[in-house]
């Protein structure tokens, strides 16, 4: 991948508008996870996409189910959620 396009992969997201997602509650090694409630994903929270989790020291690949992302917010404490990725299309931009 290019420099920019990594860039724009990884770097830090903006919610716009609230979005319904089911809240993820990984591992503390973050090799897995539990699927937790239905919740709103607050507007204006930060956010970056979760790619996987696990796939290292034997543990399963896991990556989002079809039409779906991870994403997580940023902080100390990150919340983990899975949203619809339509719900997601035109409703987050850059965070700069």
């Amino acid at each position: 991948m290019e420099p920019e396009e990594l860039r724009r992969r990884f770097a830090p997201k903006v919610l716009n508008k609230k979005i319904r997602g089911q809240q993820l509650f990984p591992a503390d090694d973050l090799r897995s996870f539990n699927y937790g409630t239905f919740e709103e994903v607050w507007d204006s929270m930060k956010f970056q996409f979760v790619h996987s989790f696990g796939g290292f020291s034997g543990a399963p690949l896991q990556t989002p189910r079809e039409g779906f992302a991870w994403i997580k917010s940023i902080g100390p404490r990150p919340y983990f959620w899975e949203v619809r990725k339509r719900d997601l299309d035109g409703n987050y931009s850059e965070f700069e």
